[in-house]
Order: structure tokens, then C-alpha cells, then sequence
């Protein structure tokens, strides 16, 4: 399978798309600006393998979009949404769920919250997309990372930048929109920068940055969160 990459090139503050000519990236490469001005993308394809991009723009509006492609090379029939104009966006984590509608969880570092869209269609211009504030205590939801669980529901690592620790939240529904309580994984030092997580069929598994130590450490969740 090919590899889709993404690029950010800093002179011109351009989001590219790096399509290789096959799958050792030998062949004829196909490179597309897709947008310019932003930063920050997380990329999934769709299951015609086209690339949906969640990502922000640059100062001074620094807000959310959403780019879902027209074909797998992103030359035509491009979708932008721009989902979030809160002002404060600069780091989002995007998945796709079962019916390939986005799910994007994001830091709003004006509010210092963690925050959760769900759109209702493809491209997120349905109208009727849900946004949920999931964590507001603290400064919290940059370095994430975003997955969802069998049923759908997003399971998000995160760092505390107030207190410096490794945070999760399990949402109990696909909207975050419950009584979901995050927990407090690891506050050893200055923890939880540079998070991935993924689920192991029922509980998280999460690598993570140790800034005080410079180390990388895993942690395997004993239980879903």
C-alpha cells in the first residue's frame, strides 16, 4: 500500500501532500498544496483512500479546519471546512468513524481546554456537527493523540501543561457528551508531551515523552479508562 505523507513547509507556511509513486516512494511522486497559511495537520483516508486533514490555521485567526479530499492526490473537488473559529486552535489528533465522518479532538490553548468535534457528514458542513468540552481543568489537551474504541467512543492521551502530567479520557459516548471523568496516568516529573495511543482490542497503550528525563516510556492501561 502507498504511504500518503504530510509536509509542513515552514517558508511558505504550506500543508502538502506527499503521495509516492509506489510503495517504496521510487516511482513518480505526486506532491499538492492544499492549502496554504496553516499548520499542524493529522491525516486519515477514507475508505476510497482519500485523505481527510484536520488542522489550524496561523496567527491571527488560528482556527480549525477540516480538508477532505476530492481524490486520493487532493487535485480536485477539495472540501475545507472551517470548523472552529474560537481564535486559539493550534493542535488537533483526527480519526474517522464507522461511517467515515470525522472525530477531532483539539486544544484550544486561549481556554487551555481540551475540546471534541464530531461531524454528522464526510466533510463536516452538515450543520448539525457536535462540539463538546470534555476537560477544563487546568491547561489541558496539547501534545494529544486520538483514537476510538470498538464502540466508537474517542479515547484521548493528553498533557497537563499546569501540572506537568499525563492525562486520558474513555468517553462513554461517541460525543464525549457524558459523565466522562479523565484520569491522571503519570505526574512523576514533566510528563506527557509527544502522546500516541492506541487501543490493544479493549484497553489503551500509550508512549509518551518524560520531559524531565528525557525518555520515552510506555504505559499499557490495566483496564479500558
Amino acid at each position: 500500500m502507498k504511504a500518503v505523507l504530510f509536509l509542513l513547509m515552514a517558508a511558505a507556511a504550506a500543508v502538502l501532500l506527499a503521495q509516492p509513486g509506489d510503495a517504496l516512494a521510487t516511482g513518480t511522486n505526486v506532491i499538492t498544496i492544499v492549502d496554504q497559511g496553516v499548520g499542524s495537520p493529522s491525516l486519515q483516508l477514507d475508505s476510497l483512500g482519500r485523505p481527510v486533514i484536520s488542522y489550524n490555521t496561523e496567527a491571527p485567526s488560528l482556527d480549525l479546519r477540516v480538508l477532505h479530499c476530492g481524490n486520493v492526490n487532493c487535485t480536485a473537488g477539495n472540501s475545507i471546512a472551517t470548523v472552529d473559529t474560537a481564535g486559539s486552535i493550534n493542535q488537533s489528533a483526527l480519526v474517522l468513524d464507522a461511517s467515515g465522518n470525522p472525530v477531532v479532538a483539539y486544544h484550544e490553548f486561549g481556554s487551555g481546554d481540551l475540546k471534541v468535534l464530531h461531524c454528522d457528514d464526510p466533510n463536516c458542513v452538515g450543520g448539525g456537527e457536535s462540539f463538546t468540552t470534555p476537560d477544563t481543568t487546568g491547561d489541558v489537551g496539547d501534545y494529544l493523540d486520538l483514537v476510538l474504541d470498538a464502540a466508537g467512543r474517542p479515547v484521548i492521551s493528553y498533557h497537563n501543561e499546569t501540572t506537568g502530567d499525563l492525562k486520558l479520557l474513555h468517553c462513554d459516548d461517541v460525543n464525549c457528551a457524558g459523565t466522562e471523568v479523565s484520569r491522571t496516568l503519570d505526574s512523576v516529573g514533566d510528563v506527557g508531551e509527544d502522546t500516541s495511543v492506541v487501543m490493544d482490542g479493549v484497553n489503551p497503550v500509550i508512549s509518551y515523552l518524560d520531559a524531565s528525563n528525557v525518555t520515552m516510556k510506555v504505559l499499557h492501561c490495566a483496564d479500558p479508562g
